[in-house]
């Protein structure tokens, strides 16, 4: 599935945080939902937009997972500062999506 490389800062003081869907819990999900009023199916879409609001709590929720307690209102930077690549996903393997039929 989808695989995001958020990139915050520069230089130095550039953080990266991955996200995968197929990480994100049914509790982050309900968080996201909580925290934006979007569906999570509404909420892919919106970082696939490139919403702010989107992507802050995305990145909220990806720190959360080290920083429990972190609260929403400390996910702030420069929009200047953020950039973030989608990754490729490896082919499918023909073999999988045609496995031979019965002999």
């Amino acid at each position: 599935m989808a695989k995001i490389l958020i990139h915050v800062g520069k230089g130095a003081d550039r953080n990266t945080y991955t996200y995968e869907e197929d990480d994100v819990t049914t509790a982050e999900a309900i968080l996201v939902e909580d925290q934006t009023g979007f569906s999570w199916t509404e909420f892919k879409d919106e970082i696939g937009r490139g919403s702010v609001k989107a992507v802050v709590v995305l990145i909220w929720v990806l720190r959360r997972r080290e920083e429990p307690d972190l609260p929403l209102d400390q996910i702030t930077f420069k929009l200047g500062d953020l950039d973030y690549d989608k990754v490729p996903e490896a082919p499918k393997d023909s073999a999988e999506e045609n496995p031979p039929g019965p002999s």
